[in-house]
């Protein structure tokens, strides 16, 4: 967290967080730490400005994903932290994406993704973890 204090970084997106009784370990308690859904979170975001005004969109939040209607000054912008599991379909989680950007539409969206999807289109030498 050093480096997060001593670069002034106001929004950090993880994937796969270290989680213990539904809270994110190891993220200073001064921070916002946003993760969603009943079983283990597998995305997170952290506010570490106080000045930003953050809202969880519930309804477009689980546990592979955190999406959240971010308002600094008179910007507003939706920002999603998201975990692609290679055990789903990608299907899957591209509809995931659709559906934050088309509500997103009015605003700017950054997306961030974790993937840990193998593929001989990248030039992997298999498609196995």
């Amino acid at each position: 967290m050093k480096y997060t204090a001593d670069n002034k970084v106001d929004i950090i997106c993880i994937q796969e967080p270290y989680i213990n009784q539904r809270r994110a370990v190891g993220i200073d308690t001064q921070y916002k730490t946003f993760t969603a859904g009943e079983a283990r979170s597998i995305a997170a975001v952290i506010i570490t400005n106080r000045k930003v005004d953050v809202t969880l969109i519930t309804q477009l939040s689980d546990e592979d994903k955190i999406t959240l209607e971010i308002t600094s000054s008179d910007t507003t912008i939706i920002l999603a932290s998201m975990y692609f599991d290679r055990q789903k379909p990608l299907e899957h989680d591209l509809t995931k994406v659709d559906t934050i950007l088309q509500h997103a539409k009015r605003f700017e969206a950054i997306i961030a993704m974790g993937s840990k999807a193998r593929s001989t289109s990248w030039h992997a030498h298999n498609n196995e973890q």
